[in-house]
């Protein structure tokens, strides 16, 4: 009833519009079926406003329909004063005006768009405005909108579509692309957006979307032959076409796009000879004096010696370009080569008989008629020392004698009529590799004439000296851990010998060559890098010799001593010694003395403990249980006193969490449970004393006290057989030691303060680790036997691996 009562109330209102003065106003009432005749519906002026917007005129204006001829309008009566009155009772089911229904409108209700090719998918291309209904109330209004895809028809898939976006104040529509569009595969698009609304029967609207695929430069043209192959004449004229090319582009015009896009063919052309042309000589002389078309070579030339290289080119083919060269000459000849000739000497040349030779080289070609060329050039012939001096006369009366000048130069001896001269001392190269000196020669006669010849001396090495390492003592020094192949450092020698005598390699030495023992290796330039992955606490220094060995007949070698400390790098957790897995209870009474020492945490790190800053430095602290601060642990020394008193009505135990921390820069810890029991001991009722138990008392005292007498006197004479025994073996053994400067000695420096360690009694001497004389050293495993009172045993990697061993390789958190 009342969505069709709006329905047309809103009818009515569009046609019932009032003119006033030639302007138009819109004014909208709602009225309910079967009301009585000449019922009141509403002011016209009251709901327009006219009073303020135009009061001085208002008694003058009169109310009148515009379309009296309308139906709808018999319906109702307007008064002068522009009241509205219902003109009779009005049944909605008989007024045929109220049943019109108008359909959901689009505005506008079509759109061209123009997208490029290059647009991608899941492109929002435009926004779907919401389609009118001016039906109003129920689901007579819009409802629903779908996207039909009109062209191209018959497609299984469609390249666009629609998604509403939802957001606090309203719904819109977005067309979306689902493909990449492309202008070779489709070119338009027309899609029809239906708006549908709730109301029996449903009307619709229909809004068109035409897309326009704009076509972009995305191809490249495509010759229709790849590659091809053409014969010309080889006098074709210039500008002469010999071939057409074909290429076809799917773009839509000529590639003439922003960034033009390419395509290559190939054209094999063939060049057909269809002519003879002479060869072409080229020369190219051997020597470098040489001028134009002259060259010139000694007379002590060796014979087939080449002295030019010439090179014969002949553009023609077949018989017009084979080409045969020639020459005629005594003294020189041609002898072939693949691509051409050289020149060369075939009869020995001779300056003084011809001290120039001209040549003349013709190449000729087999074509019909035979063409040829001439290459000519002069060969100068320069003279050598081949004539032995011919005396003016046979006979010569003369006598020479040779002396060493300055006389006082006693390196060399000359044999006064021979001449030869010997050395007197012994050369070093090293020190001088050029010697000089003088001879003078002197004849006998008079006045005697003499003359001097300076000797230069080139003094030949020998391999006398072996490299000489720069340092004796090399000393490096390396991180542990690091990988294979890690450089250390490097060696350095000199030779003073040259040649192959002063090149020399570097290796390790030969009772040093067993990686097992000496991970290390060593470069013939004199690299040392590491063989393997280092563990300092398995070994922290390493002494081997390197060689240098120089590459002289004999050779020669040097050695030097090298030394590789082994840096700590803190990857040892500590290690507890107490508490433990087996040892981890104290009972101490709730009388115990405040301040006093209850227990001593111990533990041990493998890593290097340098005057207490080194990784193994271990501190100890407490990280739980420790409820009102009772206890306080010495991080130092790992004490742990018994600081507040503790009220307690029966025995308590404290559960505390100990945790061990190294002194690395990434510090690494362990953690071990300590269970204290705080045994309730009534002080105050024990002393008073029970009048009816005092004959038992002092029958007690009577009997310990003779025990205790008798006791002592078995315990004097024990120790005194002792004392006599060991005093006997001291004299042949030597006394024992205790081995105070081990790192261990001071794990053991103070001792429970109470003999109470898991529920018994304990030992309440001091500890002590001690070495017999007989067996002063002791291996790792064996030293951890010691200190953890568990066998254990050393792990491939050289760790120690024990009973008692907890998180060796855990990271630190942060230190309190």
């Amino acid at each position: 009833m009342e969505r069709i009562i709006v329905s047309f109330l809103t009818f009515a209102s569009i046609m019932a519009s009032v003119w006033t003065q030639q302007k138009a106003f819109f004014v909208t009432f709602h009225l309910k079926e079967d009301l009585p005749n000449n019922t009141l519906i509403g002011s016209l002026e009251q709901e327009i406003g006219l009073s303020a917007k135009i009061n001085d005129s208002l008694p003058n204006l009169k109310f009148t329909f515009k379309k009296k001829e309308e139906p709808i309008i018999s319906l109702f009566r307007l008064s002068n004063s522009s009241q509205l009155f219902t003109n009779q009772v009005i049944d909605r089911e008989k007024v045929s005006a109220c049943q019109y229904k108008p359909h959901p409108k689009f505005d506008p209700n079509f759109i061209r768009l123009s997208l490029p090719e290059s647009t991608t998918a899941n492109k929002s291309v435009y926004r779907v405005e919401p389609a009118q209904d001016y039906d109003t109330g129920g689901n007579n209004s819009v409802q629903s909108y779908e996207l039909n895809q009109i062209t191209p028809s018959g497609s299984a898939s469609m390249d666009f579509r629609m998604e509403e976006i939802r957001s606090i104040s309203e719904v819109s529509r977005n067309i979306l692309t689902n493909v990449n569009l492309d202008y070779e595969r489709e070119q338009l698009y027309v899609y029809h957006i239906l708006a549908r609304d709730g109301g029996n029967p449903q009307r619709t609207g229909t809004f068109t979307l035409e897309v326009n695929v704009v076509d972009e430069n995305d191809n490249s043209p495509v010759f229709d032959k790849s590659q091809a192959a053409v014969t010309i004449e080889e006098y074709t004229a210039v500008n002469t076409p010999f071939y057409i090319f074909h290429a076809s582009d799917k773009d839509s015009a000529t590639d003439k796009g922003d960034i033009p896009r390419y395509a290559t063919a190939q054209l094999d052309v063939t060049v057909k000879d269809s002519g003879n042309n002479a060869p072409k000589i080229n020369i190219n002389f051997l020597s470098t004096d040489q001028g134009n078309n002259t060259v010139s070579v000694s007379e002590d030339a060796f014979l087939e010696q080449a002295i030019a290289i010439v090179i014969v080119e002949d553009s023609d083919t077949g018989p017009n370009g084979e080409v045969t060269c020639r020459t005629f000459n005594t003294f020189f000849g041609l002898q072939s080569l693949d691509d051409g000739y050289k020149v060369i000497i075939q009869h020995y040349l001779d300056r003084e008989t011809q001290s120039s030779h001209h040549i003349k080289i013709t190449c000729a070609d087999k074509g019909t008629p035979v063409l040829d060329s001439v290459l000519e050039f002069t060969v100068n012939v320069l003279d050598a020392n081949d004539n032995p001096p011919k005396f003016s006369q046979f006979y010569y009366n003369a006598k020479i004698s040779y002396f060493i000048e300055p006389p006082t130069d006693n390196r060399f001896s000359i044999g006064p009529e021979t001449g030869i001269v010997t050395a007197n001392v012994d050369f070093d190269r090293e020190q001088s590799v050029h010697i000089t000196f003088t001879v003078r020669a002197t004849d006998h006669g008079t006045p005697p004439q003499n003359t001097t010849a300076n000797i230069w001396l080139d003094i030949e090495d020998v391999n006398d000296n072996p490299p000489n390492f720069l340092k004796a003592n090399f000393v490096f020094s390396v991180d542990e851990n690091l990988p294979n192949g890690s450089f250390v450092g490097a060696v350095q020698a000199v030779d003073k010998d040259e040649g192959k005598n002063g090149e020399f390699d570097f290796s390790i030495s030969g009772d040093y060559s067993n990686k097992s023992v000496i991970p290390f290796t060593v470069s013939p330039s004199g690299e040392i890098k590491t063989y393997e992955s280092l563990d300092r606490e398995f070994l922290n220094r390493y002494d081997f010799q390197v060689l240098a060995v120089d590459k002289g007949d004999p050779s020669l070698t040097g050695t030097a001593h090298v030394t590789i400390n082994i840096n700590d790098k803190n990857d040892n957790a500590p290690i507890f010694i107490f508490p433990s897995t087996d040892n981890h209870t104290i009972i101490i009474p709730n009388t115990t003395p405040l301040e006093s020492i209850i227990a001593s945490i111990q533990a041990y790190d493998l890593d290097e403990d340098t005057n207490g800053y080194g990784n193994g430095k271990v501190m100890f602290y407490i990280d739980g249980g420790n409820e009102g601060g009772i206890f306080y642990l010495n991080h130092d020394t790992g004490s742990l006193h018994f600081r507040k008193a503790v009220s307690v009505a029966q025995d308590y135990t404290f559960h505390l969490k100990i945790r061990a921390r190294d002194n690395g820069h990434e510090a690494l810890e362990a953690k071990r449970d300590l269970d204290i029991i705080v045994k309730y001991m009534n002080a105050t009722a024990s002393s008073i004393p029970d009048p009816n138990d005092s004959d038992k008392n002092i029958l007690i005292v009577v009997i310990v006290v003779c025990v205790t007498i008798v006791v002592s006197v078995a315990l004097i004479a024990l120790i005194c057989m002792l004392r006599r025994k060991n005093e006997d073996k001291m004299k042949d053994d030597g006394p024992p030691f205790l081995a105070s400067g081990s790192p261990t000695s001071a794990l053991y420096d103070r001792p429970p303060a109470y003999p109470y360690q898991n529920g018994t009694p304990g030992d309440k001497s001091r500890p002590r680790v001690s070495f017999s004389k007989e067996n002063d050293t002791f291996t790792k495993q064996q030293l951890m036997e010691k200190m953890t009172g568990h066998p254990g045993k050393l792990n491939e990697q050289g760790k120690y691996t024990g009973h008692n061993q907890q998180n060796p390789k855990s990271h630190t958190e942060e230190s309190p």
